[in-house]
């Protein structure tokens, strides 16, 4: 693919599997890494788009176990006496977030 500034765009998966692309201003000009393959910008954007939902399933997945430890930490304050505002406050949790 040639971009706008005359570059060519080769797309390539390394041997442990991850995805890059090298931009060259003559085509061939520059070598992929060791053992890697040239793929296509189609196979380059689907794996790049693979990879984006993955690590916005992760991230959610972090934010739910958050919003859960936030959760059991008010609960356990609260259960301590402590009044409502405090432990909102000392455990990070909303309930009005939480329950979006």
């Amino acid at each position: 693919m040639e971009t706008r500034n005359g570059e060519h765009t080769r797309y390539f998966r390394s041997q442990g599997g991850s995805i890059g692309e090298i931009n060259e201003s003559q085509p061939g000009a520059g070598g992929l890494p060791e053992g890697a393959v040239e793929i296509t910008e189609k196979e380059f954007q689907e794996a790049y788009a693979g990879w984006q939902t993955g690590v916005a399933e992760h991230v959610a997945g972090l934010e739910e176990a958050e919003a859960e430890r936030a959760e059991e930490d008010y609960e356990a304050l609260r259960a301590a006496g402590i009044p409502q505002a405090t432990a909102q406050r000392l455990s990070g949790y909303d309930a009005e977030r939480r329950n979006r």
